[in-house]
């Protein structure tokens, strides 16, 4: 939801948001559980979802 709400509303691409994600996820996997979060957002990507 997140995606679709806060990057695609403004006109912003979902791979924008993974490239950002891919960037916190490294400097901080643990925050927010980032690492689980990109994971499972690649996974819906490959899925063709976004």
């Amino acid at each position: 939801m997140q995606i679709l709400d806060e990057w695609m509303e403004e006109g912003r691409q979902p791979a924008e948001f993974l490239v950002t994600l891919a960037r916190q996820e490294k400097n901080s996997p643990f925050a927010e559980c980032n690492f689980l979060k990109k994971a499972f957002l690649d996974g819906c990507d490959r899925a063709g979802l976004f």
